[in-house]
């Protein structure tokens, strides 16, 4: 699995077959499980044979790196990069949530309340709509949504929210 000289199609019929077994000895439906590849260090021109095996959502923890490979995918396979989703899965800072905005369709590492506010005034600002926290996830019409994270510990250096902090 962590042969580098394997293609990417080979990597991932592997990595799907593993999610597979492990729900079948878990009791789900492998439906229910999606793929989100972390792009971290990974070049651009390696992304169009993941999305030809059919891999369409991509998590990049640093905004520059993926802004820059989502506009290399659209540019150089429109065709491919129509349907491709891209995730933050590392800390946004709040000076950084225009250039996010601009190409990711989720958020999973929110980890304070100011950001939640900034992001909830940047889309108000854009008229995509009041987010809204729904089981845990702001939304809007646009399918922009915030994952909130709850982590048990702190000293990994990782973030952390409390969940009750937005609930009535």
């Amino acid at each position: 699995m962590n042969d580098p000289t394997s293609s990417v199609t080979q990597r991932l019929d592997a990595l799907q077959k593993r999610v597979e077994s492990a729900c079948r000895n878990a009791g789900r439906d492998p439906a229910e499980v999606t793929l989100l590849l972390a792009t971290k260090t990974i070049p651009a021109d390696r992304l169009p044979e993941a999305v030809r095996a059919g891999q369409m959502r991509f998590g990049e923890n640093r905004i520059q790196e993926g802004l820059a490979k989502s506009v290399q995918l659209a540019n150089a396979h429109p065709d491919l990069a129509a349907g491709v989703r891209w995730e933050m899965i590392g800390h946004l800072q709040t000076n950084k949530i225009n250039q996010a905005l601009r190409f990711v369709s989720a958020i999973q590492s929110v980890d304070r309340l100011r950001l939640v506010n900034r992001l909830q005034a940047r889309l108000e600002r854009d008229r995509r709509t009041r987010a809204m926290l729904i089981s845990g996830v702001w939304s809007d019409l646009k399918k922009r949504r915030i994952l909130l994270v709850d982590h048990q510990n702190d000293h990994n250096q990782q973030k952390r929210i409390r969940h009750d902090r937005f609930y009535p």
